[in-house]
């Protein structure tokens, strides 16, 4: 029998804004390659708030009260397609 833990409203709310963030990377894939291509962008509620080569460094400059460390999606941008980081949500 397989058992599920039931995630808090923030955690739900959270992976749900992850989510719609990854999607709306994939919808503006081209334009974002066409402007980023090779590097990493945050991204935070369908928007690009940072962009460069160091993921620690982006992290520290787009994290503020308006933007929460833990609501930043790190995406690196390749020719091929975008790839979430590792730790995609830091």
């Amino acid at each position: 029998m397989q058992r599920t833990m039931a995630l808090s409203p923030t955690t739900e709310a959270l992976m749900r804004q992850v989510n719609e963030d990854l999607d709306w990377v994939a919808e503006h894939e081209g334009e974002l390659l066409r402007r980023y291509e090779g590097e990493l962008v945050v991204v935070h509620r369908r928007e690009v708030i940072a962009h460069g080569d160091d993921e620690a460094e982006l992290v520290r400059r787009a994290a503020s009260p308006d933007h929460p460390r833990d609501e930043l999606v790190v995406v690196e941008m390749l020719s091929a397609g975008f790839e979430t980081s590792p730790d995609a949500v830091t």
